[in-house]
């Protein structure tokens, strides 16, 4: 009798290899939602820097920042925003400043218990490349 048995996968056999490759599938899933915010940020860090240099050139061309520049979306749907402030404190009066930035994922300003800009998941850049937020480190 032990002789006609087929070679032949068990339910039990099917079940675990199902349960390997759902569990292969989740981690890949989930390194790649990283993977792409991290592309999202690198892509309006490199859309703030260019929009930065663009800032800086007027000011050299004409001495002040521009009071408003063609800006698009973020890479989350949510408009980019530009601000200039007037220089002030002693050793300022000659400089104007400005800021280009976005919200960042959440579409919020600040993040946490936080509503600075700057703070949180926000990417904001101003005079001179600096950036404020997670991106500076």
């Amino acid at each position: 009798m032990s002789g006609n048995r087929k070679a032949a996968f068990t339910l039990i056999e099917l079940l675990a290899v199902m349960a390997i490759i759902l569990i292969l599938a989740a981690m890949v899933l989930y390194t790649a939602r990283f993977v792409t915010e991290k592309a999202q940020r690198s892509k309006a860090e490199s859309y703030i820097r260019g929009k930065c240099a663009e800032a800086e050139a007027s000011y050299a061309a004409n001495r002040y920042y521009p009071k408003s520049l063609s800006l698009g979306n973020d890479p989350w749907g949510m408009p980019y925003i530009y601000r200039t402030y007037d220089s002030t404190g002693p050793g300022y009066a000659q400089r104007q400043f400005f800021a280009v930035y976005c919200y960042g994922p959440d579409k919020a300003p600040g993040g946490g218990s936080s509503t600075n800009l700057g703070d949180g998941d926000d990417i904001a850049m101003g005079n001179y490349g600096r950036i404020w937020g997670p991106s500076k480190d």
